[in-house]
């Protein structure tokens, strides 16, 4: 038996190492599909995904019929035996994953804050995404829903929620979490709590980063501010505020955990620190924060509303957000999100040691 994690960010391969770790799955048996994150160590088998290798324009047409393209690609990586598959959410190719004759089975692992969403509205059951519409409501989304069903994608296929809470229902699926408070609508005896220290401290390449690192002040950048539409200046103001903060207490070096594939070169964040005298060093990309927070010690996390905050806090961390600050914010789901705001403090509430 196989078995196939599709991790897309440091969180999903954290999620998929540790599932590995307690599940002891034999190494030899996995199969994870990287879609764009490069891991930082080998574990298992690890393949780009589909949509990564089905590039330009002759592998589209070769390749029109999409569903047996990927159902040929998943019996090459699994040698045409029976699989288990382990994803975050139901996105397009998970449905196609899952779906495979060869399937047995499939389970959802923890993904950051999405996983702790309560799904709340048709939107956010049926897709994540901002512009997604329930109507064709003109000739250029009729032509795209004829595409896809021309590529072999039936409306079945399609209309499989994107929620992984959509699913509580099926009995065998298992539901991998870091938190009780993960996945909110399923019941405490489907959910699997993962226990990262299970995963053997061995395997990571660059673990002598993580036990070095002591007594830090951590920044977490994250993507809240663009994907929220926050006016510039009051993020601006919210982040000036947390500077001022910081130097009372006599901190003037601080760590900056940046999005992946963030660079420092681009970074609003890192521009505003330096402006302000504040010394920052970058962390490397490759380091998975949530492995950091389980093996350095006394660490202080800033941020607005990261998971990374909220995964610090449980463990065993530091960690404070300046949401509060941030003026004028549209609607969101974090205002709503209790558990998480038992585990992070408000800047303004909190002591630095």
């Amino acid at each position: 038996m196989k078995h196939i994690f599709t991790i897309h960010s440091p969180i999903t391969f954290f999620s998929a190492c540790a599932v590995i770790f307690q599940e002891k799955l034999a190494h030899e048996d996995v199969i994870i599909i990287n879609d764009g994150y490069k891991v930082p160590f080998k574990i298992g088998t690890i393949v780009d995904s589909y949509q990564q290798q089905e590039k330009g324009i002759w592998r589209k047409i070769k390749n029109f019929n999409l569903v047996k393209a990927y159902d040929q690609y998943i019996k090459e990586l699994t040698h045409g035996q029976q699989f288990i598959a382990y994803i975050d959410l139901m996105h397009a190719y998970q449905r196609l994953l899952i779906t495979h004759p060869n399937c047995v089975k499939f389970n959802f692992i923890e993904e950051g804050t999405a996983s702790y969403v309560v799904p709340d509205n048709l939107l956010f059951i049926t897709n994540g995404a901002n512009q997604v519409t329930f109507r064709n409501k003109n000739n250029k989304q009729l032509a795209i829903s004829l595409f896809r069903v021309m590529r072999g994608v039936n409306i079945r296929v399609l209309s499989l929620p994107f929620n992984p809470q959509s699913y509580a229902g099926i009995n065998e699926i298992k539901f991998y979490t870091f938190s009780e408070h993960g996945f909110p609508g399923i019941e405490r005896e489907k959910k699997i709590i993962l226990n990262p220290h299970e995963i053997d401290p061995t395997i990571w390449s660059n673990e002598d980063y993580y036990t070095q690192i002591k007594d830090e002040v951590i920044w977490i950048e994250e993507s809240f501010p663009r994907v929220y539409k926050v006016a510039e200046g009051n993020y601006e103001t919210a982040i000036l505020k947390t500077i001022a903060h910081l130097k009372q207490k006599g901190i003037t070096k601080i760590l900056v955990k940046l999005r992946p594939k963030s660079k420092a070169s681009n970074s609003y964040l890192i521009d505003i620190l330096k402006k302000n005298n504040i010394k920052v060093e970058v962390m490397p990309n490759t380091i998975i924060a949530e492995w950091l927070f389980i093996q350095a010690k006394n660490l202080q996390v800033i941020g607005i509303v990261s998971s990374l905050l909220f995964y610090a806090s449980i463990f065993g961390q530091q960690s404070w957000s300046f949401f509060e600050d941030i003026k004028e914010k549209p609607d969101n789901p974090f205002e709503k999100m209790k558990f998480y705001w038992d585990e992070v403090n408000h800047l303004i509430d909190v002591n630095f040691n």
